[in-house]
């Protein structure tokens, strides 16, 4: 294959990875927004637990011409809260896990639940997922500039 057959590839596949990573992020994107639009009612939960739990985080061992993969298990926390809503006590576990526990236990953390759905909840502050979609937006720009660029350079 030609230099320039490779180049117009390239950019082809850069092209088609690029709206790939927009198209995920959009939909990503539209999901969690409508969470946040059913989570209305804020309320205060207290942290009753951190539970450690066991995740297999994937690592790549390269080597020429294959690629083996590994496993290792990773210790996560997840917090459990406790709170009251319309009379009736509810205790949930949180989706997000980290290294070390995101909040202490007995700590007061402000939430938004759902009021038809209340074990499902939102965090009253979600910048951080929204910062974290910017840079899957930004990627995937990129790389469909970039991927255009190199279609039109080797085209010429």
């Amino acid at each position: 294959m030609s230099r320039k057959a490779q180049s117009i590839v390239s950019g082809i596949i850069l092209i088609l990875f690029a709206v790939c990573t927009i198209v995920t992020g959009v939909i990503i994107s539209q999901n969690h927004d409508t969470k946040l639009k059913n989570c209305t009612e804020q309320i205060t939960a207290e942290v009753i637990e951190n539970i450690e739990s066991t995740e297999e985080e994937r690592t790549s061992d390269y080597e020429y011409k294959n690629t083996k993969i590994r496993y290792k298990n990773i210790e996560v926390y997840k917090s459990i809260f406790e709170y009251e809503y319309k009379g009736n006590t509810y205790r949930t576990e949180s989706k997000k896990s980290k290294y070390s526990p995101l909040f202490r236990v007995g700590e007061k953390v402000e939430l938004k639940i759902n009021p038809s759905k209340p074990y499902e909840f939102c965090f009253k502050d979600e910048s951080l997922f929204y910062n974290s979609m910017k840079i899957f937006f930004a990627l995937g720009g990129f790389f469909l500039i970039f991927g255009i660029y190199m279609f039109i350079k080797a085209r010429r």
